[in-house]
């Protein structure tokens, strides 16, 4: 970020703290977040376990302060309250399907914080757990496709490229329109030295990426096949 604009940001977040005078839940979260920016741990987190004594029973006070955590690089801590927000998730019984309304938000909710856990296994280095939790991300949001593409990722990570290329296809047959899985199915392709396959896929890339948004050194590097 521009260093004035970093300044300017930070005055902007100090002035709106300056306003906080109550104690109010809807307050103290507010204060908890603006720390968080500030990288101000110790009065963040202090607010955050505010939060959670004053309602126990909330999934998103925990939510909240795994990602805190997370952002601070407390992983283990972040992982204990991602599942503690789960613990206090019903799990609904019914097909996605056939939820109700009141259901889907929970089963919405569910996966987020799946989405969560996952990321801070990943960031970990713990592929296999990440994995896990985005297939679980991903089940509970059909919609998710960035947890789809990072299951590829985690077999990818973890030396299987045989199922990552799996999920990248399987990704370009639900989300045809994104230029994203044919590309990393040709990546792929070509770290297995299968050129042919490699171009193929490349092609149905650039077919759908009509912003141009593939480097041309990785279109090129693709096309020179692997040395």
């Amino acid at each position: 970020m521009n260093p004035l604009i970093s300044k300017l940001y930070q005055q902007e977040l100090s002035r709106i703290l300056e306003e906080i005078k109550t104690e109010t839940f809807d307050d103290v979260y507010t204060r908890a977040k603006i720390y968080s920016l500030l990288s101000n741990r110790e009065l963040a987190e202090g607010d955050y376990d505010w939060l959670i004594a004053f309602a126990p029973e909330m999934p998103k006070n925990y939510l909240n302060r795994g990602r805190f955590y997370a952002l601070v690089g407390e992983n283990k801590k972040a992982i204990e309250d991602f599942n503690k927000a789960l613990s206090l998730l019903p799990d609904p019984v019914n097909q996605p399907a056939a939820l109700s309304t009141l259901e889907s938000v929970v089963w919405h909710y569910r996966s987020i914080v799946y989405r969560n856990l996952a990321d801070t296994y990943f960031a970990q280095g713990n592929y296999a757990l990440a994995g896990d939790n985005y297939f679980q991300a991903y089940r509970h949001n059909l919609f998710d496709a960035a947890s789809y593409k990072k299951i590829a990722d985690c077999y990818f990570m973890q030396g299987d490229l045989d199922k990552a290329i799996w999920y990248n296809l399987r990704g370009a047959e639900r989300h045809p329109q994104d230029y994203i899985w044919p590309l990393g199915a040709a990546i792929l392709y070509q770290e297995q030295g299968q050129d042919d396959l490699a171009l193929k896929y490349l092609n149905q890339a650039l077919v759908l990426d009509s912003n141009k948004q593939i480097p041309a050194a990785l279109v090129e590097k693709i096309k020179a096949g692997k040395k």
